[in-house]
């Protein structure tokens, strides 16, 4: 009975921290996060929500520097988009390939660099295909130019900078059907 009235008031409390990073609450928003994402889960079989409150978790794990635990965490909520992505690609290719950058940048933190790389990689076919297909939006074109900027990254980590999509292929417009508007510079 204690342990629900404590998860109620720490879920009051959650709604009013801050979305974003915040180098003075970053621990305490973990631990809140942390204690009311279990019985979220515990609470639902919906296999979106339980990769949803994995990746939020994740990343409020990362910024308070818990870079181990964020990792596994992310681990299991792209496990998780990835059955989702099989199942309903056109719902779920983007949130895998979100994750999987997060998750790339977890790894590096931990200096898993070549496993970063591959999942740097992973994320930018992921985000290739959804921009070549026939529903792409801005929103794929701007986590397309992240998961390259991501890409660059790793690859200079692991000490292969000049192979950078953008160093090595340069830029082009991409250019839809006649009469679609021009999308923005991209990598190829």
């Amino acid at each position: 009975m204690q342990e629900s009235a404590d998860t109620d008031v720490l879920e009051a409390i959650e709604t009013l921290l801050p979305n974003g990073p915040h180098a003075d609450l970053a621990v305490g928003i973990a631990a809140i996060t942390h204690r009311v994402i279990g019985p979220r889960i515990e609470r639902t079989d919906n296999l979106r929500l339980h990769a949803m409150y994995r990746t939020e978790l994740a990343e409020r794990l990362y910024r308070a520097g818990f870079d181990e635990r964020a990792a596994d965490m992310a681990r299991d909520g792209v496990e998780i988009w990835r059955q989702l992505a099989d199942d309903d690609p056109f719902f779920n290719v983007p949130l895998l390939a979100s994750s999987l950058n997060w998750y790339g940048a977890y790894l590096a933190e931990l200096g898993q660099r070549e496993e970063a790389l591959e999942t740097a990689e992973e994320a930018v076919a992921l985000n290739r295909r959804l921009i070549d297909g026939d529903h792409a939006t801005s929103h794929d074109e701007q986590r397309l130019a992240d998961a390259l900027g991501n890409l660059a990254t790793r690859l200079s980590e692991v000490g292969r900078g000049g192979r950078s999509p953008c160093r090595r292929r340069g830029v082009r417009r991409h250019q839809g059907p006649p009469g679609r508007r021009r999308r923005p510079l991209l990598c190829e």
